[in-house]
């Protein structure tokens, strides 16, 4: 009878072997022989790489990001075409490994009710931009980082995850993919809001633009210091100034050159006499000042 069995010795000074036991040897005389394989250093490496397992799995569990693994159903050839590749990418993918972080993005409680989940129930598989994205992936070799993709939660509510993403491909075969992925849902509704925002200001001040180019009175605009910052084209014909050269002025101490009376006569001060100012504050920053014609000749 042969016996061959590991057997853990601990030893005295804490080594491992593999032993293998003979019983019964030739013509039926009981024998014993044993050998032994010193395996401490495989043992030691088996173990560090299990604690290197277990605190992988405790920074998985406990970062706030989603953390993924996706599996194809079939490894599947990177030479094919891009869009077919594309298509076989999106439709023939499901959720294999992730934290829970990653399930509570989509409304789950956990990530394990997440795990077998098609990539289809959640990502919008015809929207353009994930279209786009899957082929940037391809042309990348499979690596992006910091990649938008538009999917739904399990309650159907869009979703604007921002993801990196890392392709495995063993035998020319793209087998799985890893990826990290953040929720900027609402960072993007933000932006989206702002960026509507400044486009209605800007269709607004273009509106007013309008509005005071067209104006019959004179309109200034300065700051608090009195440094002109925007004039009309009214504004601007009653001094006898370009707008560039009005702007390069200051409210106080300067003389209108267009004159409202014959060229024999002594000049006007633009801010006190040949027109009539209504100051109008509009902020602590600055003034809107409007102008009329008045034509009232001064003397010396």
């Amino acid at each position: 009878m042969r016996c061959n069995y590991g057997e853990r010795m601990a030893q005295r000074f804490g080594s491992y072997f593999n032993t293998v036991i003979i019983a019964d040897g030739p013509d039926g005389v009981p024998v014993v022989q044993a050998s032994a394989i010193d395996i401490t250093e495989r043992k030691k490496a088996e173990e560090a790489l299990q604690r290197r397992e277990e605190d992988y799995r405790s920074f998985v569990g406990q970062s706030s990001e989603g953390i993924f693994r996706v599996e194809l159903d079939a490894p599947v050839a990177v030479g094919l075409n891009e869009d077919e590749l594309a298509q076989h990418i999106l439709h023939h993918s499901y959720m294999a490994e992730c934290n829970d972080a990653m399930g509570r993005m989509y409304g789950f409680a956990t990530g394990e009710e997440f795990l077998g989940k098609r990539l289809t129930e959640m990502l919008v598989a015809d929207d353009p931009r994930n279209l786009e994205l899957t082929r940037q992936y391809i042309r990348s070799g499979f690596n992006v980082l910091e990649r938008e993709l538009h999917e739904v939660d399990i309650q159907g509510n869009p979703k604007v995850f921002r993801n990196s993403l890392i392709g495995i491909v063993e035998d020319k075969k793209l087998v799985r993919t890893w990826g990290i992925q953040r929720d900027v849902t609402e960072q993007v509704k933000l932006e989206d809001a702002r960026s509507r925002a400044e486009k209605a200001l800007q269709v607004s001040e273009n509106h007013f633009r309008l509005l005071v180019e067209q104006a019959s009175d004179g309109i200034f605009i300065s700051d608090a210091r009195g440094k002109y910052l925007d004039v009309n084209s009214a504004g601007a014909e009653m001094l006898g100034y370009t707008r560039n050269e009005i702007l390069q002025l200051s409210l106080f101490g300067h003389s209108c050159r267009r004159r409202a009376w014959p060229a024999s006569g002594p000049g006007c001060q633009f801010d006190r006499r040949c027109y009539s100012p209504k100051r109008m504050d509009i902020s602590a920053q600055g003034w809107l000042f409007l102008y009329r014609r008045s034509f009232r000749k001064t003397t010396a």
